[in-house]
C-alpha cells in the first residue's frame, strides 16, 4: 500500500507540470443572439493582445465597435463597447509607443444620412483622449480604413471614398499627436491618372518613414485606354512630406487582374505582398507580387489552391509574415461545397528572387470565415483572428494562437503585470463618440504643399502688450528649426537681450 500510494504521488508529480501546460486555444468571445467578427488586433506593450471587433444585432443591422484587452493566454482582461447614437464600425487598430491606442472607422449619427470616418486616441487606461470626425464627403459611406503612428509620434489616416468621385476616391489625412489636423492630400488622384479609381486596403509605414499603401484600382488594359476598367492590384508610395512618389498597378503588361491585400518589406528596397488573381468573377486564386521601392515590378507567382489542400478549388490570401527563411501566409478559401468559405494557412519556404514557393505544413479551419487577420507574434508564435461561423448566422469572434509549425499553443506559465502603464486599474464599459469634434471645411485643410511651406514661418505672440517688467513670447513651428535665436531690439537700435531658442521651446 505504501508503496501503491508513493507511486501515486510520483505519478502526480510528473502530470502536474503537462496539466499546467495543457493547450488553452483558441478562445472565441462573443454574446448570444449577436454577430461579431473583427478587423485588426495588436500584440499589447504588456504581451496582451488586443482585438477590434464588430457586432450586429441578430437581424444583421451593424451596432458597435467592441474592443477586447486579452491576457497572453486569451483571458479577457477588459472589454469596452465604443457607443454612438446610431451605429459606428471599426477597421483599423494601432497601438501608440505610449502604450495608447489609435482607431479609426466609420460613424452615422442621428440626423445624417451618411456614414462618416472617424479617428479616435486612447491613452494608456482605454480612456478617450480625443476624437475626430471628418464631415461633409459628398459620398453616402466613408470608412477611414487604416491608421499608423509614425517615428515621430505624428498620425496617418487613410480614407476611401471622401472626395468626388472618381476623381479624388482616396486621402491620406495627417494629424499630431493631439489630433490636431495637419494636412489632406489626395492619393492617385483622376485628375493625374485619368483612368484610375483607386481604393486602398492596408498602410504601412516603411524602414525610410514613408507611406506604403496596399490595394486595388480600377485600371483599364494598356493597349485599350478609354475603354472597361479591370481590377488590379495596385501599390503607392507617398513620401513623409504627403508628396505621392509612384502609383502601380500591378501588372498590366501581363492582364493581371484582382487585388492586393498585405504587403511586406524584406529589405528598404524591396517588397513582398499576397493577394488574388481574378480568372473571371467567380474564379479566383492566390497570388504572390514583388516590387521595389522605385515602384518596379520584380516577379509575380499565381499559385494552385487545390495543390495545396485537395478540399479546396479556390481562394486569396489576405495577410504575410516573415520569420528568418520562413514565410506564413493566411487567407480565405472556398471548398469543394461552394458552401464554405474557410481559413487557410500556411507554412512555406519562399524564394524571394522568383517567388516560387514550397509549402512545407498548413490548417484548415472549416468553421471559420472572414473578416480575417494573421501575424506573428514575438517572433515566435502566430496569431489567427476571424470569425467562427460554427453556429451562424450567431458569429464569434476567433482567436488561435499558434507556434511555428501551425500547432495550437499551449499555456504560457509566465507571471506579466498588464496594463503596467495605467496608475490604476482599467474597467469594462463604453466609450462615446457623442464628443467628437466635427472638422468641417475638408476644401480649408490645408494641402501638405500648404503646410510645410508654412512651417518656414515661425509665428511669434508677445503678451502682455503693452507690458511692464516680465514679457512672454510664445513660438510655433520651432520644432521644425535649427540655430533659431531670440533678439531684442530697442527703439533706438540697441540690442537689449540675446537668447538661443531651442526645437519645441
Amino acid at each position: 500500500m505504501k508503496t501503491d500510494a508513493s507511486l501515486v504521488s510520483i505519478l502526480a508529480i510528473l502530470m502536474f507540470p503537462s496539466i499546467a501546460l495543457s493547450q488553452v486555444w483558441p478562445k472565441t468571445y462573443g454574446e448570444p443572439d449577436r454577430v461579431e467578427f473583427s478587423f485588426d488586433l495588436v500584440e499589447a506593450y504588456d504581451k496582451g493582445y488586443i482585438i477590434m471587433g464588430n457586432y450586429l444585432n441578430s437581424s444583421f443591422v451593424q451596432e458597435a465597435s467592441w474592443l477586447i484587452k486579452t491576457d497572453i493566454n486569451g483571458g479577457i482582461l477588459w472589454d469596452k463597447i465604443i457607443n454612438s447614437d446610431v451605429y459606428n464600425k471599426s477597421f483599423g487598430l494601432e497601438q501608440t509607443s505610449a502604450g495608447g491606442l489609435l482607431v479609426c472607422g466609420l460613424i452615422k449619427r442621428e440626423g445624417n444620412g451618411f456614414s462618416e470616418p472617424f479617428v479616435m486616441k486612447l491613452n494608456s487606461c482605454g480612456e478617450k483622449q480625443w476624437c475626430k470626425i471628418f464631415s461633409e464627403s459628398p459620398n453616402l459611406s466613408v470608412p477611414a480604413y487604416d491608421i499608423k503612428e509614425t517615428a515621430s509620434g505624428e498620425i496617418v489616416v487613410l480614407v476611401n471614398m471622401y472626395g468626388n468621385y472618381p476623381e479624388e476616391t482616396m486621402h491620406l489625412f495627417k494629424l499630431s499627436a493631439d489630433g490636431d489636423v495637419l494636412w489632406k492630400s489626395v492619393i492617385s488622384s483622376g485628375y493625374h491618372h485619368p483612368c484610375a479609381i483607386p481604393l486602398g486596403n492596408k498602410l504601412m509605414v516603411t524602414s525610410n518613414q514613408e507611406f506604403l499603401i496596399t490595394g486595388d484600382v480600377y485600371w483599364p488594359d494598356p493597349w485599350g485606354p478609354g475603354t472597361i476598367k479591370y481590377l488590379r492590384p495596385m501599390f503607392i508610395l507617398v513620401d513623409s512630406t504627403g508628396k505621392e512618389k509612384w502609383v502601380l498597378p500591378f501588372g498590366l503588361e501581363d492582364t493581371i487582374r484582382g487585388t492586393a491585400d498585405y504587403t511586406i518589406e524584406i529589405s528598404q528596397n524591396q517588397y513582398i505582398a499576397v493577394g488574388s488573381y481574378w480568372y473571371s468573377q467567380q474564379y479566383i486564386e492566390p497570388l504572390l507580387m514583388k516590387f521595389n521601392k522605385s515602384g518596379q515590378e520584380l516577379s509575380y507567382n499565381i499559385l494552385n489552391s487545390h495543390s495545396i489542400d485537395t478540399n479546396l478549388i479556390e481562394g486569396s490570401f489576405l495577410s504575410l509574415s516573415m520569420n528568418d527563411t520562413l514565410f506564413f501566409m493566411g487567407g480565405i478559401f472556398g471548398d469543394n461545397t461552394v458552401q464554405k468559405h474557410p481559413v487557410l494557412e500556411v507554412k512555406s519556404i519562399l524564394d524571394t528572387a522568383s517567388l516560387n514557393i514550397d509549402i512545407i505544413g498548413h490548417r484548415l479551419y472549416i468553421d471559420n470565415s472572414e473578416p480575417y487577420t494573421f501575424q506573428l507574434s514575438g517572433n515566435t508564435k502566430l496569431l489567427s483572428n476571424s470569425a467562427d461561423v460554427t453556429n451562424s448566422p450567431d458569429w464569434d469572434i476567433y482567436l488561435a494562437k499558434m507556434n511555428l509549425n501551425l500547432e495550437m499553443d499551449t499555456l504560457d506559465p509566465g507571471n506579466y503585470t498588464y496594463d503596467s502603464l495605467c496608475p490604476y486599474p482599467i474597467q469594462s464599459g463604453f466609450i462615446y463618440l457623442d464628443s467628437c469634434e466635427i472638422i468641417t471645411g475638408a476644401d480649408e485643410i490645408p494641402t501638405p504643399q500648404e503646410y510645410y511651406a508654412g512651417l518656414h514661418a515661425i509665428p511669434i505672440r508677445v503678451f502682455p502688450n503693452p507690458a511692464r517688467g516680465v514679457i512672454t513670447f510664445e513660438f510655433e513651428h520651432t520644432e521644425h528649426h535649427t540655430d533659431l535665436e531670440l533678439r531684442c531690439i530697442s527703439v533706438m537700435g540697441n540690442r537689449v537681450h540675446r537668447e538661443k531658442l531651442y526645437p519645441s521651446q
